[in-house]
C-alpha cells in the first residue's frame, strides 16, 4: 500500500513518521543496492596505476562491511582478477588456472611484482639501468 493511500483517520503526524521511515529504508537498499553493482562491476581503466586500482578495490570492500555486506575471500579475488584490463589478460590467466584455490595476498602480490617488472622496463628497455657504473 502506497504512502498516499492512508486511510484518512490517520493523522499527519503518523504519516509523517511512515513517510520519513519508508523513505530511509528505500534509501538504505538503494545504497546496498549500489554498493553491490559497484563491486560486481568494477573495472580497471586502461593505463591506471596498479596501487590507486587496489586502493579503489580495498576500499569498495570496506565500504561494503561498513553496510554489512560481506563477500568471501574467493569472491573477491575472482572480482579483482576480472576487473583488469586486457593488458593483464596473460598474468590473470596465469593466477587464475591450474590452482585449487586463489589467495587474495598472491594474487596482490604477484600483481605488484608485474607492475614493478613493468616500471623497469620502461625506464631502460636494454635492462642497462640496473648496472650503472
Amino acid at each position: 500500500m502506497g504512502l498516499d493511500k492512508l486511510p484518512a483517520t490517520w493523522d499527519a503526524a503518523k504519516k509523517e513518521v511512515l513517510e520519513s521511515t519508508f523513505n530511509t529504508l528505500i534509501l538504505s537498499l538503494g545504497d546496498k543496492v549500489l554498493r553491490k553493482a559497484q563491486f560486481f562491476t568494477f573495472k580497471m581503466v586502461e593505463g591506471k596505476y596498479l596501487m590507486e586500482h587496489l586502493d579503489e578495490f580495498n576500499k569498495l570492500i570496506v565500504d561494503l562491511k561498513n553496510i554489512d555486506m560481506k563477500y568471501d575471500d574467493e569472491d573477491q579475488e575472482l572480482v579483482l582478477l576480472y576487473s583488469f584490463p586486457r593488458s593483464y589478460e596473460h598474468m590473470v590467466d596465469i593466477l587464475q588456472h591450474g590452482r585449487k584455490e586463489i589467495i587474495l595476498d598472491k594474487v596482490v602480490g604477484a600483481l605488484k611484482s608485474k607492475e614493478h617488472k613493468r616500471w623497469i622496463e620502461m625506464e631502460s628497455p636494454s635492462g642497462d639501468s640496473l648496472f650503472t657504473a
